[in-house]
């Protein structure tokens, strides 16, 4: 599958019921196990719909050297870059990882 669209949930629970509603059979099939995600086909396209656990991205400082203020240089970072305790990200982060990130608030 070359061409798809991504869609990604903030729940499990989300992503299970946006699969089964845009599902053409209505029946999502549930695949990959570290990271679950739902690869469905609506109106002949192809989508995978996929759930994060929580905050999979904070806004982190480029510079490392707390004495400067104010910061202005600051970028999305993966959280588990920046936060010892969302160690459990990093699977989800390196699986969604993309090229372009589109938000559409339709399909």
């Amino acid at each position: 599958m070359k061409n798809y669209t991504f869609i990604l949930a903030e729940k499990n629970e989300a992503a299970i019921k946006i699969a089964e509603a845009l599902d053409d059979n209505g029946k999502a099939v549930k695949k990959g196990k570290a990271v679950p995600y739902y690869q469905i086909k609506h109106e002949g396209k192809d989508i995978i719909i996929a759930s994060a656990v929580g905050h999979l991205y904070t806004m982190a400082t480029e510079e490392r050297n707390r004495s400067i203020f104010p910061v202005f240089n600051i970028a999305w970072t993966p959280k588990f870059l920046v936060e010892r305790e969302a160690k459990r990200t990093k699977d989800w982060s390196n699986r969604f990882r993309c090229n372009r990130v589109h938000l559409w608030n339709r399909l």
